[in-house]
């Protein structure tokens, strides 16, 4: 152990942090080692849940806009933050892996804005399920980004009585959604990624799936939509930015 703290403390005097924001070099009062405190303060958290379709403002995760959806969206913030894209990218294609514990931080203040305590009897026993990659797309990239900000939100406290269920997966291998240039190519392109490995345990659950950003939302439509089709009673998408 003493031999990691003594190469960390070595490396961060040769190469000291830098925020992955502002590229100023962190002081040591940060919070975190990939966001200046400046910056991680720009980030403003939502409240409330939203419409997947038309962007409308729900009071709570049991009231859905438009019925065929299934589901609710719950988003931390908003894609136009510099501060929170930016850390979206560092941790997803940049491989700054760090760059989950803000980023969880962040999760964890949406979580309390929005389930208030009339609330929180819906987490009893729900099921968070990362949104799942290919594993061609896991292999290259080295880990999950949705699995690895989802681990550390179970590691707090208040929400330790979630239970990380990895049962949804995705057997297509699709191109990049920012490669078609509309939704109807998004929605084809994601038609069919996945499945259920255990149906049996999805009948009658809340389901929270967990994302990084939602934009057209055809990736998320065809998740919930499979789970929906499994037997869950409740679907949240929940994710760190929405566009």
């Amino acid at each position: 152990m003493w031999h990691t703290t003594l190469s960390n403390t070595f490396l961060d005097i040769l190469f000291p942090p830098q925020c992955v924001v502002c590229k100023k070099k962190l002081e040591n009062n940060a919070h975190y080692k990939s966001i200046c405190n400046q910056c991680l303060g720009l980030i403003d958290i939502h409240y409330g849940f939203f419409c997947p379709r038309c962007a409308r403002r729900l009071p709570t995760p049991r009231l859905v806009c438009h019925q065929e959806l299934h589901y609710v969206l719950g988003a931390v913030g908003s894609y136009h933050s510099t501060p929170l894209r930016e850390l979206i990218h560092a941790l997803k294609y940049n491989s700054v892996k760090i760059a989950s514990e803000p980023l969880t931080y962040l999760l964890d203040l949406y979580l309390k804005n929005v389930f208030s305590e009339s609330l929180r009897p819906l987490l009893d026993q729900a099921f968070l399920i990362p949104m799942p990659l290919h594993k061609k797309k896991e292999r290259k990239r080295g880990y999950n980004q949705a699995t690895l900000i989802a681990q550390k939100l179970l590691s707090i406290p208040e929400w330790s009585t979630l239970s990380l269920k990895p049962l949804l997966v995705k057997i297509k291998h699709t191109s990049s959604q920012t490669e078609c240039k509309n939704y109807k190519e998004r929605a084809r392109n994601v038609a069919g990624s996945f499945i259920i490995t255990h149906q049996e345990e999805i009948k009658g659950k809340t389901i929270i799936i967990l994302d990084d950003v939602f934009t057209s939302g055809a990736t998320m439509h065809e998740a919930a939509l499979t789970l929906r089709n499994a037997g869950a009673k409740n679907i949240i998408a929940l994710v760190l930015a929405k566009a």
